[in-house]
């Protein structure tokens, strides 16, 4: 329908009305010919709306392609970057153990992966595509459906543990459950090596925690500062306590004086990684001695850093008190054979007393006639009195001496003079020498360290020894029978005595043998002396010994106040 003489209006395609607008003069140029034809022209309105249309159709080619070529563009990108998500994800999985199965929602295997198809209950052919039922026991089937119930309910992994026959044995597996738009995806690892390990751990844990339960050792567990943590039963049993006691509470407040110290210096040595031991007393819940040996060292962490420390305690009670009980029957064993020394020894403490008694006497009458003769002979009495005196002196030490080796006292442990020790021996034994027809001989080196020992174990020591080197010579007939006694340095501060005789020797063997108590050579002989010299040498933190002569007899040495020397 027209507008009243033009040429009717038909709808144009908005590209050709914008092609009109590029084309179409204005102004003084509307009428203006088209240059580059080669002749003068003027387009027509319907030439110029056919140009319109064939320009709006290059101008949408070009945008078509254009389009067409960023699309394309992105789709290489998308297409690129996806090639290379799924390369990555391809060699993780080649490198990842577990199990991993897609499944819809209502249970069916949708895809797997595994590195090792040996790792799988059925072969893929035969669940993929298939329901859970199908392949699981009924079962393991429930856990696995309260499994995916419960992670679309908290949209949080669910784990499922269970076990499988494969292989020829039982595996054990942990599936870690997620909800996801597909489904479900279960992600399957093998624990039984996890498993086996653990159970290991839990047995030797039990093991452990039963052997420390049962042992009549005191087990217990401390902070490096030494506060108790643990304390077993047989501990608890000993110490009579009860677990709220010991709660907190510092081993070191259990302990008193010198046996505290001991125990920081033991667990001192244990926080720095070495082994602590001490020995101490410490009283019961109820005011009992108990006496024990300890032993602490450290217990690492992972790092190697002491975490903890372990202290087992033995409880030595009974043994110290069968030690005391030996001691003192060694102590009465050493009197008796004191005892029977002196009994041998008889004759020679007769003879060592009756010579000063003698002299007091005849000392005596020589000062009662001079008395007698007038005061001019006062200096002589005096004199005489003067010799009464030191000769009364000598009899009451040659009784001190002999009641010292009888008399039941403790031992007391002073500095001694080797020598003196010696000496006084000598003037017990003098007498005995001398009617055996031994001739003595004293090599005693001056200046020499001074020793910690008991006096009256020594000279029973030195008595034992000379008494027996008097013995053995006795069948040496015709031969002579000499004794020598020697002192001398040792090494460092150490002192060394010998008693060297000229009888028969010992036999092969009996250098050793002769210490055992109740061994001997004699018809009458007890067995006790050689074996109680020992025992005191050894108490003194000495050495005793023996050795056969080459030119015949026997030697004893003994060395005492430092290490001794070899034989």
């Amino acid at each position: 329908m027209g507008d009243g003489g033009g040429p009717p209006k038909a709808r144009r395609h908005p590209f050709v009305l914008a092609a009109l607008c590029l084309l179409a003069p204005t102004g003084a140029n509307a009428a203006a010919p088209i240059q580059g034809l080669g002749r003068a022209a003027t387009f027509t309105f319907q030439q110029r709306e056919i140009s319109a249309v064939v320009a709006a159709l290059a101008l949408l080619e070009a945008m078509l392609i254009g389009a067409l070529w960023v699309n394309s563009s992105r789709r290489r990108r998308a297409e690129l970057a996806l090639r290379t998500s799924e390369t990555r994800h391809r060699a993780l999985l080649k490198v990842i153990p577990d199990l991993m199965f897609v499944l819809s929602r209502d249970g069916q295997y949708l895809d797997y992966h595994a590195k090792n198809l040996g790792d799988l209950f059925v072969p893929p052919e035969q669940f993929l595509g298939k329901n859970m039922r199908e392949i699981m026991p009924p079962a393991l089937d429930a856990r696995f459906r309260e499994g995916f119930a419960e992670a679309v309910a908290t949209g949080e992994p669910v784990l499922v543990e269970y076990a499988l026959p494969l292989g020829g044995e039982e595996k054990h597996f942990e599936a870690r459950v997620l909800h996801e738009e597909v489904g479900f995806v279960s992600i399957v690892r093998d624990i039984t090596e996890r498993k086996r390990v653990a159970e290991q751990l839990r047995k030797s844990e039990e093991f452990n925690r039963r052997i420390i339960e049962n042992s009549p050792e005191c087990v217990k567990i401390l902070d490096p500062d030494g506060t108790l943590t643990y304390m077993s039963p047989a501990g608890m049993q000993m110490l009579e306590l009860d677990e709220f006691i010991i709660k907190g509470r510092n081993i070191l407040e259990f302990l008193g004086g010198r046996d505290k110290k001991a125990g920081m210096e033991a667990l001192a040595r244990a926080r720095a990684g070495g082994i602590g031991t001490f020995h101490g007393m410490v009283r019961t819940r109820f005011g009992r001695e108990k006496w024990f040996d300890a032993v602490v060292s450290p217990m690492l962490d992972a790092n190697g850093k002491v975490e903890s420390l372990l202290a087992i305690s033995r409880d030595v009670t009974e043994r110290r008190a069968a030690e005391d009980a030996l001691r003192d029957t060694q102590a009465q064993l050493a009197r008796v054979s004191r005892a029977m020394t002196l009994g041998a020894l008889t004759s020679t403490i007769a003879h060592e007393v009756s010579q000063p008694l003698a002299a007091v006497l005849l000392n005596a009458r020589a000062c009662q006639r001079l008395l007698d003769g007038g005061p001019a002979n006062l200096p002589a009495a005096r004199d005489c009195i003067d010799e009464m005196e030191r000769n009364a002196r000598h009899a009451s030490e040659i009784i001190t001496r002999v009641r010292t080796l009888v008399t039941k006292a403790p031992a007391q442990h002073n500095r001694l003079d080797v020598n003196e020790v010696i000496g006084d021996v000598l003037a017990l034994v003098r007498d005995d020498v001398a009617s055996a027809g031994v001739v003595l001989f004293t090599e005693l080196e001056g200046d020499l360290p001074s020793v910690e020992g008991d006096r009256v174990q020594l000279q029973q020591v030195l008595l034992n020894l000379i008494r027996n080197g008097i013995e053995a010579m006795l069948d040496n007939g015709e031969l002579p029978r000499r004794l020598v006694i020697r002192s001398r340095r040792a090494t460092g501060h150490s002192v060394e005595v010998e008693v060297r005789d000229s009888g028969l020797g010992l036999a092969p063997g009996d250098e050793e043998r002769i210490f055992d108590a109740f061994y001997t050579t004699k018809t009458d002989g007890t067995g006790l002396g050689l074996a109680m010299s020992r025992s005191i040498v050894d108490a003194h933190g000495g050495r005793l010994w023996a050795a056969t002569n080459p030119d015949g007899g026997a030697t004893f040495r003994f060395v005492l106040g430092g290490a001794p020397v070899s034989a």
